[in-house]
């Protein structure tokens, strides 16, 4: 499940920039508005401070601002290399990358921020893609950031973006796949295996040269997929390739896929977002090929949707956009907020840290509880309301809230977390389905509980295909209210 929050993401196209905001949490992501500023100077010394400049009007122009950024590189700065490393082991395999890499590259290696990709495991051995970004690209971006005051999160590739959102909606898929994403300054031809990145290459053709010139483009293309085929190991065959960021006219399709000798087909991925209509519509907006795309598509990675490579030195992305975004999930106490903070780390990002925090924040309250206990024994804190101390761990509430509410019944779109003594129950539950009979599913499934107390006036409404819900819970010793507000 994606962290439920708005995202924003940054991208440099010369002198333009561009900024786009998303709202997560669903299956796709729900673009809310885009802004767009072109740095204006005259001598080349000015170029950085005119950046700066546009950077801050494009941001503070926002009407929803996000909570977290991240930054959308350019692929045409990165270096891509297919490696094999001979043992098994995500951990070795991760350990080992940098030095298997280093031989493959013609220039320093601490000239590179990396980021690895595995593929598959091939007779004891594992197939690796390595990313890499020129550090100085990144280092100047991220300086011009900085000084209009936006601190970015973490950072993606266009091409690793575009690629996540065209996965966006398609069924898990199994064997080799191809996909053509064409911009208006270069394309990139990435190649998935079972759904993951295997390789991605940047070639210099725009969205006109590929009706211009199929039979360039359709060599690029099959250079390209040879080279790779000529190393890969892991078996199956590409039967056909899609085009994004261009709508082709079947004559086009046809002239194409005559070149590259394989089926083509095309999609707009940002006519299939929600909200991206109003986007493509307005004529005060840049427009072209993958314009707004891979924007869109680098936030909706940046809270945890596929391909959301990190090239931060020693940090996790994801884990930085949660960090961010934790805060503003829930409205309880400290204990909760952090508690909630942990299981979102632990369900979103599962690393071993957030893991390692969740059993030393668990012990400490299992502490607290037991120390509680014994102060009202001896006759101690009377006149103290502790009935906040006396609930269950908010970690045990919010995973047993989701193990009685599974994604293949309902979407959860939000939780609310009140304190003791509020009057519209302890937690709040907002959530749609398309089939209206798996609301009393899980409601039956929640009345089990022995953590807390299911309000049996449950809110509901017909949007459109799909049924949007309310459940409030109680603690167990609350009264409640007989849902008349």
């Amino acid at each position: 499940m994606l962290l439920s929050a708005k995202i924003g993401a940054i991208e440099f196209v010369g002198d333009e920039v561009r900024v786009a905001v998303v709202k997560t949490g669903g299956k796709s992501p729900t673009v809310l508005e885009v802004q767009s500023r072109t740095a204006a100077y005259a001598e080349e010394e000015d170029r950085i401070p005119a950046l700066v400049l546009a950077v801050g009007e494009a941001v503070d122009a926002l009407k929803h601002p996000p909570v977290s950024f991240v930054l959308c590189a350019s692929s045409t700065h990165s270096i891509v290399r297919t490696i094999t490393i001979p043992i098994r082991g995500k951990k070795r395999v991760l350990a080992a990358a940098r030095f298997e890499l280093e031989p493959h590259l013609a220039f320093p290696i601490e000239e590179l921020l990396l980021d690895f990709n595995l593929v598959a495991e091939v007779d004891g051995e594992t197939e690796v893609l390595a990313v890499g970004v020129r550090r100085s690209h990144l280092e100047e971006q991220r300086a011009i950031l900085e000084e209009a005051g936006i601190d970015i999160e973490a950072v993606n590739l266009d091409a690793i973006a575009l690629t996540g959102l065209w996965q966006v909606g398609r069924k898990a898929s199994k064997g080799l796949e191809a996909v053509l994403h064409i911009r208006s300054q270069s394309s990139s031809l990435v190649v998935l295996f079972n759904g993951q990145l295997a390789y991605f290459r940047n070639l210099p053709m725009a969205g006109a040269a590929l009706i211009d010139t199929p039979d360039r483009v359709g060599r690029e293309i099959q250079n390209t997929l040879r080279a790779f085929l000529t190393k890969w190991r892991g078996g199956g065959e590409i039967d056909s390739i899609e085009v994004t960021g261009i709508d082709l006219s079947p004559a086009e399709q046809d002239g194409l896929s005559t070149a590259v000798r394989l089926p083509v087909t095309s999609r707009c991925l940002l006519r299939e977002s929600k909200g991206g209509d109003g986007i493509l519509a307005r004529e005060d907006l840049p427009q072209g090929a993958n314009c707004w795309e891979p924007v869109v598509g680098a936030a909706f990675a940046g809270a945890g949707g596929a391909h959301a490579l990190n090239f931060e030195e020693g940090g996790a992305s994801q884990a930085s956009v949660a960090r961010a975004v934790a805060p503003h999930l829930v409205y309880a106490a400290a204990m909760a907020l952090v508690a909630l903070l942990l299981w979102g780390g632990y369900y979103y990002i599962g690393t071993s840290y957030y893991k390692e925090q969740v059993a030393r924040i668990q012990a400490d309250i299992d502490a607290v509880n037991a120390e509680i206990g014994a102060l009202e024994a001896q006759g101690l804190g009377q006149d103290v309301n502790a009935d906040f101390f006396r609930d269950p761990p908010m970690l045990d509430v919010l995973d047993d809230i989701a193990q009685r509410m599974p994604e293949s019944k309902v979407l959860i779109t939000r939780i609310d977390v009140s304190p003791p003594g509020a009057r519209s129950g302890w937690i709040t539950i907002y959530g749609s389905t398309d089939k209206a009979e798996h609301v009393g599913q899980v409601m039956a499934e929640l009345e089990q509980s022995t953590l807390f107390r299911v309000d049996p006036n449950l809110r509901q409404e017909a949007e459109g295909s799909r049924v949007t819900f309310t459940i409030r819970v109680f603690r167990i010793t609350e009264e409640g209210d007989d849902g008349n507000e």
